[in-house]
């Protein structure tokens, strides 16, 4: 077998591009092979997909209630539409989905706690047992 294109083996992927001059490729096992276009060009990467992958981590992680999140989201939903093939902004698309789980359950927490608040206030301190001293009625 030749060091040439064998189409029977690669099943209709592309030949990759010639290697530049002095180039020399890193030991086997050690890269990922890179993703080629139909055309053989490498896959183009979104010129915003660093800035939405940290701002999909930082929504995940629940900084600014998750709002760096929701917006990374977004942002890449519509760079998927450009780029359908940039692995960073997929990420950033479902770190994105997960920030909007996570959001929504700091909505229905904080509506928990100013519901909680709300009842303390509202009930009084005869609601909690607070009205009489832990140690009896006082003396006289």
């Amino acid at each position: 077998m030749g060091s040439g294109y064998d189409p029977q083996q690669h099943q209709g992927a592309p030949p990759p591009p010639p290697a530049p001059q002095g180039y020399t490729p890193p030991p086997p096992g050690t890269t990922p092979p890179p993703v080629y276009r139909p055309d053989g060009r490498a896959a183009d990467q979104h010129p915003n997909a660093v800035i939405m992958l940290v701002l999909a981590i930082l929504g995940v992680m629940g900084m600014c209630l998750s709002i760096p999140g929701v917006v990374a989201f977004f942002m890449a939903r519509n760079a998927l539409n450009e780029t359908p093939n940039c692995g960073m902004t997929k990420a950033s698309y479902w770190l994105g989905i997960i920030s909007w789980f996570f959001a929504a359950l700091q909505v229905l927490f904080g509506l928990a706690y100013v519901g909680f608040i709300i009842f303390m206030i509202t009930a009084g301190p005869g609601a909690s047992g607070g009205s009489t001293p832990p140690f009896g009625p006082p003396g006289p």
